[in-house]
């Protein structure tokens, strides 16, 4: 069975929430505007937005694949699509045990101390509210860290399919070719 990455529509608002929460990651600012999305059969197993603050900042963020289909790459997907159209720095918050698997997009390592506004205040509030959750039930701690991405002269923004057209992988493990609707160019205005 096919996967489609696309832009969210009004229709995907409530299982976008779901899927998000499910996973305890920021419940903030979760637009379904802001937002590109993988489907299965109408079924939304995955996410990812980049969030445009106040202060002229942007944060990929809020990406998610669902349990039973992780493992196949359908996150580098997701950020492919929503890094394709991205200029600028980027900036996103992750645990530290995951950060070296973003360098394939550029993505480094910054110091808080570095980054002022929105991004930083999720990263202070992600680390105090996350260690508070995990204290309470019991489980390990995930510290975080913040990465900034600055795309280079030359450097693709992304490895998406900009033709409309991208490989996948069947049930049975055979590689075909998908066509993705609605994707790329991405444009997700506005701020929060």
């Amino acid at each position: 069975m096919s996967i489609t990455i696309q832009r969210a529509i009004a229709a995907d608002q409530s299982a976008l929430v779901a899927l998000i929460c499910d996973e305890r990651l920021n419940p903030n600012a979760l637009f379904w505007e802001k937002f590109i999305v993988a489907k299965q059969a109408n079924r939304l197993i995955g996410a990812v937005q980049i969030r445009r603050h106040a202060d002229g900042s942007r944060e990929l963020g809020s990406l998610v694949v669902a349990p039973d289909k992780r493992g196949a790459g359908l996150a580098g997907e997701l950020i492919d699509a929503v890094l394709s159209t991205e200029t600028g720095r980027v900036l996103m918050v992750t645990g530290k045990a995951h950060a070296a698997h973003y360098a394939r997009w550029g993505f480094v390592p910054v110091s808080a101390s570095h980054i002022s506004g929105p991004v930083r205040l999720n990263f202070f509030l992600g680390q105090l509210i996350g260690g508070a959750h995990a204290v309470v039930t019991g489980r390990p701690i995930n510290r975080l860290v913040i990465l900034r991405r600055v795309p280079e002269a030359g450097r693709s923004t992304g490895t998406g399919a900009l033709s409309g057209e991208a490989l996948t992988q069947s049930a049975s493990g055979a590689t075909n070719l998908r066509h993705i609707t609605n994707v790329i160019p991405v444009s997700i205005p506005g701020t929060y």
